[in-house]
């Protein structure tokens, strides 16, 4: 796979709070399971400084000279995808003379900061946890304060988005909905906010609660993993089918009226779940999500290597792998809602609408370094 001449802007704009551990609070510049390498760890070291460390300065450097080195090539969903973009048909201005400069160094805050410091959720899902987990005592509370006056002052600056919360769920977090509540956005008025939640916490009563952040949310992500009552027990321990689907009609109606402007449903593939990979994408579109997504099961240390490797599905050494690829060749999987993410090779890339604009504006860009449109 030649990345040579392709550019990731992860490393120049995103920034991820890992949960507390026993070295620290550890952060990284993509999902961890993607590009490993740590950056920095808030016990020690500030947000500003965690953002030009040396750690990040070599993963920068390793984009520029096109190696992607620390990357995990096979976990990373737009590399599999192959949609990485040229670096020369990048239009951002900033990170156009990132590019130009071979800039490690930056002057501005991240653009997207991920908080996944504070893992509390109502459910205790078997990919992700052996058990429930709660941070919701007084000393995590200390910590995560002391971290959420940071984010405040950092997310005043140049940051355009906070992510609440790929660790756990934001609705089951005393701080987040703390943070989410006293979130002042009119010293940066650019500030908008993704929510990755399962739904469940999410109700009409939870809404008008957060007033704070209507209009400011820019997407909406619920993770589910099942497209049946019987499957979701299985894989969303502690959850309520029944539950789910009425708040995900009130998600639908919110999403109808423009109040959020974006929905995407998400589903990690593994032995309980994948033949209901066609029924998700139908369950999406009742729904009227504007994506769902696909992904591999990851080890977060949960299973043993034993137990993981019966649950990944997608592995060719897999008893059901056949039957697995054969769900993926499902019309419905190439339904423009689909997003296959690291499991694009199997499930393939939806017919997109031909745009023509688009298409002659990349072909000149590669052909013409940093053309202005």
């Amino acid at each position: 796979m030649d990345l040579k001449n392709k550019f990731c802007a992860k490393p120049f704009e995103f920034l991820e709070i890992g949960y507390p551990q026993e070295r620290g609070v550890l952060c990284h510049a993509c999902c961890p399971n993607q590009l490993p390498k740590e950056i920095g760890n808030l016990k020690n070291d500030t947000l500003l400084e965690t953002w030009n460390s040396q750690s990040i300065q070599d993963i920068r450097r390793s984009i520029h000279e096109g190696t992607f080195e620390y990357c995990v090539k096979e976990q990373c969903p737009i590399i599999q995808a192959g949609e990485l973009p040229d670096k020369y048909t990048v239009s951002d201005k900033y990170l156009k003379k990132i590019i130009q400069d071979q800039q490690v160094v930056l002057d501005r805050s991240p653009k997207i900061i991920n908080l996944s410091y504070d893992q509390t959720c109502n459910l205790s899902c078997p990919s992700c946890r052996v058990d429930y987990i709660s941070h919701n005592g007084q000393d995590a509370q200390e910590l995560f304060s002391k971290i959420g006056d940071e984010i405040v002052e950092v997310s005043g600056t140049h940051t355009e988005r906070l992510l609440f919360c790929s660790s756990g769920d934001p609705f089951a977090s005393q701080h987040f909905k703390n943070l989410l509540k006293n979130l002042n956005f009119s010293k940066n008025p650019n500030l908008k906010i993704q929510i990755v939640t399962n739904g469940l916490l999410f109700s009409e009563r939870v809404w008008s609660e957060l007033s704070n952040i209507h209009g400011r949310i820019e997407g909406f992500c619920v993770s589910i993993d099942a497209a049946s009552s019987a499957t979701y027990e299985i894989v969303r321990r502690g959850g309520d089918w029944d539950r789910l689907l009425r708040n995900l009609e009130f998600i639908k109606k919110l999403r109808k009226s423009g109040q959020i402007p974006y929905v995407k449903y998400d589903f990690v593939v593994q032995d309980h779940n994948f033949r209901e990979m066609p029924q998700f994408v139908d369950l999406g579109k009742r729904f009227e999500a504007d994506f769902v997504f696909f992904q591999r099961i990851i080890n977060w240390g949960t299973f043993s290597n034993e137990e993981f490797l019966k649950r990944a599905v997608y592995l060719s050494e897999h008893p059901l792998y056949d039957e697995f690829v054969e769900v993926c060749k499902d019309k419905r999987m190439r339904d423009t809602i689909v997003d296959g993410g690291n499991l694009s090779s199997f499930i393939g890339r939806p017919k997109r609408r031909f745009r023509l604009f688009n298409a002659i504006k990349h072909s000149l860009q590669k052909r013409v370094p940093f053309l202005r449109f």
